[in-house]
């Protein structure tokens, strides 16, 4: 393994025992207590065989079965450790599908839908670990060292943050900025022409970027809008016939946009879904 792998395997450690430490949860090394009703052993893994105070059983640390650690078992520490970095880059993964998927108008379905599935099954199986390890810790009386976990709380709050920037559209933001420079050419090729000629729309081909690659953006008709301008599908996105499409309408009052289910964007340029034309 090079240096440079050694040190990347060693912050992969370190952020995983921040999100999931388990000091607390370990077994103690010599310490013991009786396998039947659990009662302090004297002298643990070093104590002379007798009878236990408790429940009178025989108890003797050279016999297996007899006496066990006084904190949890493995599998019960496995559930009460909080899920490590896989499962917080899986959900972050998740959310970035998402983001991803609602960058354009109409949002890329497909890589909408996988985002969303995966998150329900990523947070399932948080929330019934979560569960487990809460019912484990109340009996083992290990709460708040297991609850505190970062790991815990990793994911819902990177999920808040998703859901306030979709609030936000800011994903629809950043989508129109990696488009804009295309939209920009489309709009000077389309301003280039004699007015006689705009309403055929943008000359030649206009391609927009998509998850898959450059892909052709065809031009919109059927505007609810009488003023000058013209609008773009946004390949590849919607379901079905809601496509997204941005139009460039330089003329239009916003309580027209509005009533057309138009979002502006900035410099005359709108959002929107084919369910604003007719």
């Amino acid at each position: 393994m090079t240096t440079a792998a050694a040190r990347g395997d060693g912050r992969l450690r370190r952020i995983d025992r921040w999100l999931s430490p388990g000091a607390r949860l370990e077994e103690a090394t010599d310490e013991r207590v009786c396998a039947v009703c659990f009662y302090a052993f004297p002298g643990g893994t070093g104590g002379t065989p007798r009878a236990c105070t408790e429940c009178g059983a025989r108890l003797d640390p050279a016999s297996a079965g007899t006496l066990v650690a006084p904190g949890p078992s493995a599998t019960a520490r496995w559930f009460m450790h909080a899920p490590g970095i896989w499962h917080q880059l899986a959900v972050l993964g998740a959310c970035a599908l998402l983001f991803i998927g609602d960058m354009a108008p109409g949002g890329w379905f497909t890589i909408l839908v996988t985002g969303a599935l995966a998150l329900l099954g990523l947070g399932a199986f948080g929330a019934a670990r979560f569960i487990i390890a809460t019912m484990l810790a109340i009996r083992c009386g290990r709460l708040r060292a297991v609850d505190s976990q970062p790991g815990w709380w990793v994911p819902p709050a990177m999920v808040i943050a998703l859901l306030l920037l979709l609030v936000l559209g800011v994903p629809r933001w950043a989508g129109f900025h990696i488009q804009r420079p295309r939209l920009e050419a489309a709009r000077a090729a389309w301003a280039s022409l004699p007015p006689d000629q705009r309403s055929s729309g943008v000359p030649g081909t206009v391609m927009l970027w998509t998850p898959s690659g450059l892909r052709d953006a065809q031009s919109a008709y059927g505007l609810r809008y009488s003023g000058p301008g013209f609008a773009l599908t946004a390949p590849s996105t919607g379901f079905l016939f809601d496509m997204g499409m941005y139009a460039y309408l330089p003329e239009i009052g916003a309580d027209e946009a509005r009533a057309a289910g138009l979002r502006a964007l900035g410099g005359g340029w709108y959002e929107g879904t084919f369910d604003a034309i007719d």
